[in-house]
């Protein structure tokens, strides 16, 4: 006789659900609380700020739709100038904050900012409820616990990306995607436990079809890349008719196409197609072609599968493999435009490179990277995933098959450009729940069974063991993940945000710029449409790396000639690059820039990507070369050492940002002998011998031209290898108060903001010059020589105003004479 002993606490089993509640209200909480570690930063200013770039673009439409009563600008005539911007991005995300800063009462600028940076913080609790549902669509309701509770403390892009001040669409992004993928999943699961029933008749899976398909039309109104998750769909209805060669099974597909997609195409049909053209990056009609062809899928394979019948099922598949082949040609000849469009946008997707942009966020996903983001859990997805297909061969799952190509394809896309990883944490948050959900069966049954299958039939005590010790564990593991994601979570919060912020220096440039240059004559915050909009005579650019461009337009609101959208970015960077003023004269003059904005980074960290931008990855090595010698302590090391070459210095980028656009003598250079060396199948310069040189021998070699495998080049930014021409239309007029770096020759401050002008010609032959005062106090002379018996001088000696003024008149050095001029004649020439 068996006498049964139990364990159970009454109140605990009663209450077991509030429980789990609250578990998962608490890590919520503590998710939010995780989001909020940037309030500090951004709020502790003279104005508040928002992270990264795009979310000023962000700000920018959320107060131009609450100045417009909820309409939509789809042209942006605040950036891009001339020619103004095209928008591509959704209305749904601005939509959405600019109502609930109408419904809160925020129409001040700096009430709009405070409460649409508290926007994605409180989406991330959305997130909860789904992630729920999504685990328990795929395995059963432990899988949805786990899920709901990882998803809100995994750390990574999506939890950087809901952060306190980060005004983007990509958190809403995951979770229209999301939404509509576990809608999707749980049509399909419906649809395959009751084969019995006719879809037709199945309210549950009609309601869920066409809400899906209502979350995927918001989806795409949000972002247009969302149809990569139609891609997705396309790829399991492929694959699921390809392992089932089930016409059943496909009907039931049919109508959930049928259901989902013709909703959204009639809603965008009327209200989504805004450019011509067929790029899935943009709102054109391939999104409906893309959606016609999802409902028509189905119904061609079950057709597939009819007209075959009978025969082999390899015969079958190899027809099955060969469709998308004969389509894919086929729309090729009737179609070519579609086709090409469509792989421009996939080759965007997926295979345009780092190396051709210097954009970080589409560099490819590395181990280091990955594990960074979600410790633990990376490998927890991992075994999921496997376990998942080990599932999926005992016994098919179309829910199952659909997960494993969705976290597939993420997975894949995220590899390649890393910017996809939001999308990826919901990949690893869910299958790291599916291996936590079989690790929690394992251990209850194997501690219940003591260790052994043949004692399953023990008492009641050890089988509520079983459970407690497998809670155990489970909670171990999650607070383990909880605990690494905190740990990266706050050093990014805290110490990394002011390498994707806009620092205090830009801050200040940018208001000063706001207040001490002319308007540019367009109303800020009204709505223009492209085919009527006509920039008046008194509009301007301002020339900056694209990076700068949001910043530039909201806080100066000045007209950046290049944004982050990448527009003019060649251009610019021909003009930065450029080693004389004439030929960069010409690309300002073709923006009508009236204003150069610049700061350190241009001519140091971000300075590999203008040559690269300008004429392609071969001109990188005509401005900066990096060759290779010996460590100290290990011989057989070798050590990178960046040299700087003459271009460098001639560019207008440096010209500007380190020399302040005067005259700079060489003051002695290095002479490198290299060999090339073979090291692992790659060639590298390797230094024989390097050794600092005058000014004197270095124009003595360069006239008698150097031998094979040696150079001439710098190693110091404030020393030319030659003598440095003055800029004669440009003059410095602010910069920022922070001393960046600092030699025996010059102080160079952070940001500087330059004015082109035409400049004043004064006749006269040698070395004229002119002592200046920046605005922070800062003492220099401005020099220039000569050409063809005149000089072209930017600086007026008499300036009204706030900015870089003269200490006194130009004078010529040879001859003594003393020249006054005004800003009238700088500004109109002679």
């Amino acid at each position: 006789m068996i006498i049964q002993v139990t364990m159970e606490i009454p109140w605990i089993k009663q209450k077991e659900h509030a429980l789990l509640l609250i578990v998962i209200i608490i890590f919520a909480l503590f998710g939010f609380w995780l989001r909020l570690l940037p309030t500090e930063i951004l709020t502790g200013g003279t104005v508040q700020k928002v992270i990264f770039m795009d979310s000023w673009f962000s700000l920018r439409q959320i107060e131009m739709i609450v100045a417009n009563n909820l309409s939509y600008p789809w042209f942006e005539h605040m950036t891009g100038y001339p020619y103004g911007k095209i928008v591509d991005w959704g209305p749904v995300y601005p939509l959405f904050s600019a109502f609930i800063s109408i419904l809160l009462g925020a129409t001040t600028r700096q009430e709009i900012v405070s409460v649409a940076s508290w926007i994605p913080p409180v989406l991330s609790f959305v997130m909860v409820p789904i992630m729920y549902y999504a685990g328990k669509c795929i395995k059963d309701w432990k899988t949805g616990i786990i899920s709901a509770i990882l998803i809100s403390i995994i750390s990574g892009e999506y939890l950087y990306r809901s952060f306190f001040g980060y005004l983007d669409h990509h958190q809403l992004e995951v979770i229209l995607t999301t939404l509509f993928m576990v809608l999707y999943i749980s049509a399909i699961r419906i649809s395959a436990a009751t084969p019995h029933i006719s879809p037709w008749h199945n309210k549950n899976l009609i309601a869920l079809s066409v809400f899906s398909g209502l979350v995927y039309y918001l989806g795409i109104m949000n972002m247009p890349t969302s149809a990569i998750f139609a891609g997705i769909i396309g790829i399991f209805c492929f694959i699921h008719a390809l392992i089932t060669l089930h016409k059943t099974s496909l009907q039931g597909i049919s109508i959930i196409h049928f259901l989902s997609f013709t909703p959204f195409i009639i809603l965008f049909g009327f209200t989504g197609v805004h450019h011509d053209g067929m790029g899935l990056d943009q709102y054109t009609p391939l999104h409906l072609l893309i959606a016609l062809s999802l409902i028509l899928e189905p119904i061609l394979l079950a057709g597939v599968i009819h007209i075959l019948k009978g025969r082999a099922n390899w015969e079958i598949r190899s027809t099955f493999t060969g469709i998308p082949i004969v389509l894919y040609a086929l729309v090729s000849v009737v179609f070519p435009d579609i086709i090409t469009k469509f792989n421009k946008s996939l080759w965007f997707f997926f295979v345009y490179s780092y190396q051709n942009t210097f954009i970080n966020e589409i560099q490819m996903w590395d181990l280091t990277r990955a594990l960074h983001s979600f410790n633990i859990a990376l490998i927890l997805m991992s075994i999921g995933i496997i376990a998942a297909f080990y599932q999926i061969i005992k016994r098919y799952e179309p829910t199952l098959i659909c997960a494993i190509i969705w976290g597939f394809i993420i997975i894949a896309m995220t590899v390649l450009h890393v910017r996809f990883e939001y999308y990826a944490a919901v990949i690893v948050v869910l299958f790291s729940a599916y291996a936590l959900s079989l690790l929690y069966t394992k251990i209850q049954t194997c501690v219940s069974s003591g260790g052994s299958q043949k004692i399953c039939g023990k008492n009641a005590k050890e089988n509520n063991k079983g459970t407690y010790i497998s809670t155990i564990i489970i909670g171990i593991i999650i607070i383990s993940i909880t605990i690494l994601s905190s740990q990266v979570t706050y050093v990014v919060a805290t110490e990394k945000l002011s390498e994707i912020s806009i620092n205090d220096d830009w801050m200040e440039a940018l208001l000063w710029l706001n207040q001490n240059s002319a308007d540019p004559g367009v109303d800020f915050l009204k709505i223009y449409q492209k085919d009527e909009f006509e920039y008046p005579s008194s509009a301007y650019g301002v020339l900056s790396w694209w990076d700068y461009g949001h910043w530039i337009m909201y806080v100066a609101k000045r007209i950046p000639i290049s944004s982050p959208f990448q527009n003019n970015v060649a251009l610019v960077a021909k003009f930065f690059i450029a080693t004389n003023e004439e030929d960069a004269e010409k690309f300002a003059r073709n923006v009508s820039a009236k204003y150069i904005i610049t700061d350190y980074r241009l001519t140091t960290t971000t300075f590999a990507a203008i040559p690269l931008w300008a004429t392609g990855a071969a001109s990188q090595g005509l401005y900066q070369k990096t060759y290779y010698q010996s460590s100290p302590n290990a011989p057989e090391m070798y050590q990178p050492v960046i040299t700087l070459r003459d271009n460098f210095f001639k560019a207008m980028v440096t010209r500007l940002q380190i020399f302040d656009g005067t005259q700079v003598n060489p003051r002695g250079t290095h002479a490198i002998t290299y060999k090339n060396t073979a090291i692992n199948s790659k060639t590298y310069p390797i230094i024989t011998n390097i050794r600092q040189i005058s000014p004197g021998e270095t124009q003595e070699l360069i006239l008698r031209g150097l031998t094979e495998n040696t150079d001439i080049v710098s190693i110091q930014y404030t020393s030319p290898i030659t003598k440095t021409p003055a800029l004669r239309h440009y003059r410095l007029v602010y910069e920022s108060p922070t001393i960046i770096a600092t030699d025996d020759f010059s102080k160079i401050h952070n940001v500087k903001i330059f004015e082109r002008v035409t400049g004043h010609h004064i006749p006269g032959n040698g070395t004229i010059e002119i002592p200046l005062i920046s605005n922070q106090g800062r003492k220099f002379t401005y020099q220039q020589d000569s050409i063809n018996g005149e000089f072209i001088v930017p600086y007026s000696t008499i300036r009204d105003g706030n900015g870089t003024k003269a200490a006194g008149p130009y004078q010529n050095l040879q001859t003594g004479e003393k020249f006054e001029v005004t800003e009238e004649q700088v500004s109109r020439g002679a």
